[in-house]
C-alpha cells in the first residue's frame, strides 16, 4: 500500500543528507585548499611545490583513510565523536555520522562552527606565511623561518 507521508519523511531525509553532504563537501574543499595555499606559498618556483605539497597530500589521505575506518567500524563511540569535530577530520566524519544518524545536533553545530574557525585559523597563518616568503626569492622558505620573520 501506498502510504504519502512515510514517503514525504523518507524523501526529506534523503534531501537533508544530500544537503549537508554538499555543505561538508564545501566545506572540506575549503579547509583543505587554503592549507594548500598556505603551505604553496612556501616555495617560489613551481618545481619546488610537489616537494612541499606530498608531506601535506600524505597527512590528508592517512586522515581519510583512518577516518572511513572508524566510520565504518565504530561510527558511535567516543574517539569518532571527538575527531568529528576537529576540522581535518569532520568532512570526512561529519556527513557519515549524519546519515547513521549518529550525531547529535549540538556535535554537529560544534563541528561546523571549529571548522568555520579552522579554515579562517589557516587562512590568517597562510597569509602570515606568504607576507614574508613573498619577500624571499630562490629557493624554498622553510615554515619555520616564514612563520618567524612574519
Amino acid at each position: 500500500s501506498f502510504m504519502p507521508n512515510s514517503t514525504l519523511t523518507v524523501s526529506g531525509v534523503a534531501v537533508s543528507g544530500l544537503l549537508l553532504g554538499v555543505v561538508w563537501y564545501l566545506l572540506g574543499f575549503f579547509f583543505y585548499a587554503t592549507i594548500f595555499a598556505a603551505v604553496g606559498s612556501l616555495v617560489s618556483r613551481q618545481e619546488d611545490a610537489q616537494g612541499v605539497l606530498t608531506p601535506v597530500i600524505m597527512v590528508i589521505v592517512i586522515g581519510f583513510i583512518f577516518s572511513i575506518n572508524l566510520l565504518i567500524s565504530n561510527n558511535d563511540g567516543t574517539l569518532t565523536m571527538v575527531l568529528a569535530m576537529l576540522p581535518p577530520f569532520a568532512p570526512i566524519l561529519m556527513p557519515g555520522l549524519t546519515a547513521f544518524g549518529t550525531a547529535p545536533v549540538w556535535l554537529q553545530i560544534a563541528s561546523f562552527a571549529l571548522t568555520i574557525g579552522g579554515i579562517a585559523l589557516v587562512a590568517w597563518f597562510g597569509g602570515r606565511i606568504y607576507r614574508n616568503a613573498v619577500l624571499r626569492t630562490g629557493s624554498r622558505v622553510s615554515l619555520r623561518d616564514a612563520f618567524r620573520s612574519a
